[in-house]
């Protein structure tokens, strides 16, 4: 039982702190300084280092319909004699 709460813990610890922190490793023998960023990130900074598309230029749930109702059209067309098609 006790060492389930310590996995517990540890995983709580893991999640609340090391994946949100950044670490910064000091090699004293290299004289060298990492730094080694959190793996959580933000939506803002993903906008603007990587130009996603923001709510206003790209509506999701519009793309998604659309491209349903593409397959549906031609799944309707492909149904049809070949006359109706055209």
């Amino acid at each position: 039982m006790i060492e389930v709460l310590r996995e517990t813990e540890r995983k709580m610890q893991y999640q609340e702190y090391d994946l949100k922190a950044e670490q910064t490793i000091i090699d004293q023998e290299a004289q060298e300084i990492r730094v080694i960023p959190s793996r959580e990130d933000s939506y803002e900074r993903l906008l603007e280092e990587h130009n996603l598309p923001t709510d206003e230029q790209a509506d999701v749930e519009t793309i998604v319909l659309r491209k349903i109702l593409r397959k549906q059209l031609h799944e309707a067309i492909r149904n049809l004699e070949e006359e109706e098609q055209y």
